[in-house]
């Protein structure tokens, strides 16, 4: 997952010098995921809830939780 954006981060930096140091191209990192890997596992992606429904109002988000103690690990 971080190989994707670290792809995307050097092309960014590759239009920006070939712009002559101007910033033609910019690097968002709201939808970069993130893993811990500690025991249990921990991951996030995206937007919390609260920050969807800020951009993009309630009507438009939908919210699904899993409980893990129903995963067979």
């Amino acid at each position: 997952m971080l190989f994707h954006s670290a792809v995307r981060q050097s092309l960014v930096v590759a239009h920006c010098i070939a712009a002559g140091g101007q910033a033609v191209d910019r690097m968002h990192f709201d939808a970069v995921p993130m893993t811990v890997f500690t025991e249990p596992e921990l991951a996030h992606a995206g937007l919390t809830s609260a920050q969807a429904e800020d951009a993009l109002g309630a009507s438009a988000v939908a919210v699904t939780r899993y409980d893990y103690a129903h995963d067979s690990r």
